[in-house]
């Protein structure tokens, strides 16, 4: 089975309303109908029960540390029947192993969406300090 399109919900830190948005999204969606896959990125291990509820499927960690490839490969092929995976990134937008391993192993992230989220938050962060 084709595995489905994948959004990633990511921050520059912890404390930024990550999984408020994850949790809005999962519910909105649940309540038009479609098949939600929720994955969080990361070791956490409290956002998947939120998920669950959310969602109405159950979520899992991807933990490029923890877990082995083959572990992960598991995990992501529960997916299958879903409509679309979300991903809740850890409390660094660009957790450099998970981020790899998503966009390389599972084609969760696109690099175009990566880069526009790193220049919105330079151009904000030069509005901020530089008063630009």
């Amino acid at each position: 089975m084709k595995q489905p399109p994948g959004l990633l919900i990511s921050a520059p830190s912890s404390g930024t309303g990550k999984t408020t948005v994850m949790l809005g999204l999962l519910r909105a969606m649940r309540d038009k109908g479609l098949e939600v896959q929720p994955f969080k990125s990361g070791p956490d291990y409290i956002d998947p029960a939120f998920h669950l509820a959310a969602a109405g499927r159950n979520s899992y960690n991807l933990d490029s540390w923890a877990m082995s490839d083959a572990l992960m490969e598991k995990l992501v092929a529960l997916s299958d029947g879903s409509d679309l995976i979300l991903t809740e990134a850890g409390g660094l937008m660009l957790d450099e192993e998970n981020t790899k391993l998503l966009y390389n192993k599972k084609n969760l992230l696109n690099p175009f969406f990566i880069a526009s989220s790193i220049a919105a938050i330079l151009s904000f962060l030069k509005i901020i300090f530089f008063r630009l």
